[in-house]
C-alpha cells in the first residue's frame, strides 16, 4: 500500500475508533431517539385527542414527532461539532495527530467528515424513530375525514396515501441539508476558538441568533438563513395531514433550503480550513 493510502487508512481508522469509544455521541443519539418516540406518544395521547383540527393518521404523527426530534437534534449537532477540534486542542491530542505524515489537509477532511456524519446519524435516528412510532400508533393510509351529514357520515378523502408518502419523503430529505450546515457552523467555531466552552457557547448563541432574530427582521431575510428550514417542511406535512389545501412545498422554498444550506456549509468549511491551517497547536 502506498504511503498516501496508508495515511488515509490510519486517519479513518483512528477517527472510527475515537467515535466508537466516545460516549457523548451515542448517548446523544439514544436520548434523541427516545425523545422522538416520546413526541409521537404525546401527539397520539395528548395533542391529537384535544385538537379539533386533527385528522387522525400516521402522517401527522410522523411530522409532529420528527419536527420535535429535528429541532432538538439540530442543537445537539451544533454542540457536538463545536466541541470536536476545540476539545482535542485543549487535551493536547490534536498535536499528536498533526505529526502524522498524512498532513493537515487530510486531518481536516477526516474531522469535518466526522462532524457531517454525526449530523447524518442524527437525521437517521429521528427519521427512524418518527416513522416506526407513527406506523405503530396509526399506520399510514389516506388522509380521510368523517363529516356528519344528517343521520349518516360522509367520508371525504383529502389526500391519497401515495401522495402523502411522497410528500413525507420530500419533507424528510429536506431536513438533512440544514442539519449538515448546522454541523459546519459548529465545526467553524471549533476551529475558531481554542477553549471548548467558548466554542460551544459561541456556536449555540449564533445558531439561536439566526433562528430568532433574523426571522424578526424580514421574511425575505429569514429565508436566507439555513436553519429557518430545519423543520419548515415538516410543518407543511403536518398541515397536509390535517387536510389543509393552502399549504404546499413551494419551489422557491425548496431552492432556498438547498441554496442557503449549501452556501453556508461551503463558506463555513472554507473558513474552518483557513483557520485550521493557520493556527499553531500548543
Amino acid at each position: 500500500m502506498t504511503a498516501r493510502g496508508a495515511g488515509w487508512k490510519d486517519l479513518l481508522s483512528a477517527e472510527a475508533y475515537r467515535t466508537w469509544r466516545g460516549r457523548s455521541l451515542w448517548l446523544g443519539l439514544l436520548a434523541l431517539g427516545a425523545l422522538t418516540v416520546s413526541a409521537a406518544l404525546v401527539y397520539r395521547f395528548v395533542e391529537a385527542p384535544f385538537d379539533p383540527d386533527t385528522i387522525h393518521n400516521g402522517f401527522g404523527c410522523l411530522a409532529y414527532a420528527a419536527s420535535v426530534g429535528v429541532w432538538v437534534g439540530a442543537v445537539f449537532v451544533v454542540v457536538h461539532a463545536s466541541l470536536g477540534m476545540a476539545q482535542e486542542r485543549a487535551w493536547g491530542t490534536l498535536q499528536r495527530v498533526l505529526l502524522h505524515p498524512a498532513g493537515r489537509g487530510r486531518v481536516f477532511l477526516v474531522r469535518a467528515g466526522a462532524a457531517l456524519a454525526a449530523a447524518a446519524a442524527v437525521f437517521a435516528v429521528v427519521a427512524l424513530g418518527a416513522t416506526l412510532s407513527a406506523a405503530l400508533l396509526y399506520g399510514f393510509g389516506d388522509v380521510v375525514e368523517e363529516i356528519p351529514f344528517g343521520e349518516t357520515v360522509a367520508v371525504y378523502t383529502h389526500y391519497g396515501r401515495n401522495f402523502m408518502v411522497n410528500r413525507s419523503l420530500l419533507a424528510g430529505v429536506l431536513c438533512l441539508p440544514p442539519l449538515l450546515a448546522t454541523a459546519c457552523l459548529g465545526f467553524l467555531f471549533s476551529n475558531l476558538l481554542r477553549r471548548p466552552a467558548s466554542a460551544l457557547a459561541a456556536s449555540v448563541l449564533v445558531y439561536f441568533a439566526l433562528e430568532l432574530f433574523v426571522k424578526q427582521l424580514s421574511d425575505r431575510l429569514w429565508t436566507v438563513s439555513f436553519n429557518a428550514y430545519t423543520d419548515r417542511f415538516l410543518h407543511v406535512l403536518l398541515g397536509l395531514s390535517r387536510g389543509v389545501s393552502t399549504v404546499t412545498f413551494e419551489t422557491g422554498e425548496v431552492a432556498g433550503c438547498l441554496a442557503s444550506s449549501a452556501g453556508f456549509a461551503i463558506l463555513s468549511l472554507v473558513l474552518s480550513f483557513i483557520l485550521f491551517r493557520s493556527k499553531e497547536v500548543d
